[in-house]
């Protein structure tokens, strides 16, 4: 992954020496725009463009009459990684949840940070309504038995199931995109209950 700062001291050296190679400047901001929309941690998108994402998708919606669902998922025990091995093996717990994700995702734009803490995620579901939804559901649930977190070092290796809350609701052509983001957050939020 490219370094934002470094691009920027490259457009702005280009630009201050009065450079006439404006593809090489044009290049450069392309990638600066492909970064900045990066989570750096996990290498997929960033909050603000799973908000412009999500919009987006309503947009459609809206014009075909093609329903999307959204999902929001938590990395389960993300604190207990931190806490009894270290923040590196949390991140790389979140790392290995971002990987198995996009393994089953159609489109790997439509994965991205989402929420209030590090260890979430959203992901848009196009043209998938309910159904569509509930079966993408079971399949994530049926690979996670199969996916295991490996970490360790070369005398202790550590093996640990990938675990993740979700929850998901499905937008109708002209509904509230707002209203669909709480239902996923609070399914969400009561699969964390039911487990504790």
């Amino acid at each position: 992954m490219v370094n934002i700062e470094e691009l920027v001291e490259l457009v702005s050296k280009e630009i201050y020496l009065g450079s006439p190679n404006k593809d090489l400047i044009k290049s450069y901001l392309d990638l600066i725009r492909e970064q900045s929309t990066l989570d750096p941690l996990v290498g997929v998108r960033n909050r603000a463009y799973g908000e412009k994402a999500l919009l987006q998708a309503k947009q459609l919606s809206d014009q075909t009459g093609i329903p999307f669902s959204f999902f929001m998922f938590d990395v389960v025990d993300l604190k207990y990684y931190n806490n009894r091995y270290s923040r590196k093996i949390g991140d790389l717990a979140i790392q290995s949840a971002a990987d198995f994700l996009l393994r089953y995702s159609r489109h790997k734009d439509d994965l991205f940070k989402y929420g209030e803490s590090a260890d979430e995620f959203g992901q848009i579901l196009r043209n998938a309504d309910r159904e569509a939804a509930d079966g993408y559901k079971k399949r994530i649930h049926q690979a996670m038995d199969l996916q295991k977190l490996k970490f360790g070092h070369k005398f202790r290796t550590y093996e640990s199931p990938i675990r993740l809350h979700m929850g998901h609701s499905t937008y109708f052509p002209n509904s509230d995109l707002d209203n669909v983001i709480l239902e996923a957050n609070e399914m969400m939020n009561e699969t964390k209950t039911q487990r504790n």
